[in-house]
């Protein structure tokens, strides 16, 4: 669209991906900005628009690649993640320049299901100063040398976890 001093923005909230199976190795969700030479889905002094909301409820990863689960790259106020089994595959927080702030967010694990054999990296950050809250309950770890790591980059990550390797 072209246009003279009109700005508009958009978000996705209250959304439910449910009872999905994943064999193809590739970043199975992604939720972003476009911001390069064709495309911009934030104009800078637009009001920032949030994602809210998003629910991955009985999600199976059915491979062992190291692939992000849920790429971000975008503002978002909550992910939960019911349900669900995701092997090797991380969440993962990274920005495209296009604003200053990304906005808190809240990631829920709640009743899934760790079945990668050695270390798996949960959640990785490579947005300056992004502020997430890592909650998971209800875990099961099926091998016994399963653990999970965060890496914050340069921002803050709180956590609150019954997993291996997070547990306070």
């Amino acid at each position: 669209m072209v246009q003279v001093d009109v700005t508009y923005t958009a978000g996705v909230r209250n959304v439910t991906f449910r009872n999905i199976f994943l064999e193809k190795l590739r970043t199975a969700f992604s939720i972003h900005f476009d911001n390069d030479k064709y495309s911009r889905s934030y104009y800078p002094g637009a009001r920032i628009p949030q994602q809210k909301q998003l629910v991955f409820d009985n999600i199976r990863v059915l491979h062992d690649q190291k692939i992000d689960f849920l790429s971000v790259g975008t503002p978002v106020d909550v992910v939960t993640i019911t349900n669900s089994s995701l092997r090797n595959n991380r969440i993962n927080f990274h920005g495209n320049h296009a604003m200053r702030d990304y906005l808190e967010t809240k990631v829920n694990l709640v009743n899934c299901v760790f079945s990668y054999p050695g270390t798996m990296e949960l959640l990785a950050n490579s947005v300056a100063n992004k502020v997430i809250q890592l909650k998971t309950s209800g875990s099961v770890e099926v091998p016994k040398n399963f653990s999970a790591i965060i890496t914050p980059g340069g921002g803050k990550i709180t956590v609150e976890s019954d997993l291996t390797g997070l547990k306070q």
